[in-house]
């Protein structure tokens, strides 16, 4: 299983470099919102890991959830097969459509930091590259 801050360096990476391989009138529609974008994407990496709560997500659902009067007479009276599911999703080749989560938790099995450590780094570096572009291409626009 791979940290999680290496699981966000990998969605939120991804994410730039798809952002900015769209065309050019596209990134400025929605330049604004990029960041919002790139954090999202780092989010979307780590959802399967939603599944490491899954003993606090089963006393929410027994000491509060199912005590709840008009949820009481629903199907969504227990969400123990939810949390299952979660559980099952973080364990599935599904979890790869999460920026390859299952491919770095199979390949990181022991948390490395270093791992962690140097896709901080790429993610910095494709940063560093995309805001360096950026200025260059102002500059030039300007003149």
């Amino acid at each position: 299983m791979s940290m999680a801050i290496g699981h966000f360096a990998v969605g939120a990476s991804t994410t730039m470099v798809a952002f900015y391989m769209l065309p050019l009138h596209i990134r400025l529609r929605i330049r604004v919102a990029q960041v919002f974008i790139f954090v999202l994407g780092g989010f979307w990496a780590m959802l399967p890991d939603i599944a490491q709560f899954s003993n606090l997500m089963h006393y929410f659902n027994k000491e509060y959830w199912m005590k709840i009067g008009f949820i009481q007479q629903t199907r969504f009276s227990d969400l123990t097969g939810i949390i299952n599911r979660i559980n099952a999703f973080h364990d599935s080749r599904w979890a790869n459509i999460c920026f390859f989560h299952q491919f770095m938790d199979v390949t990181d099995k022991n948390d490395s930091p270093l791992v962690s450590g140097v896709l901080i780094l790429v993610t910095a570096l494709i940063v560093s590259y995309i805001l360096v572009s950026d200025l260059q291409k102002r500059r030039l626009w300007q003149k």
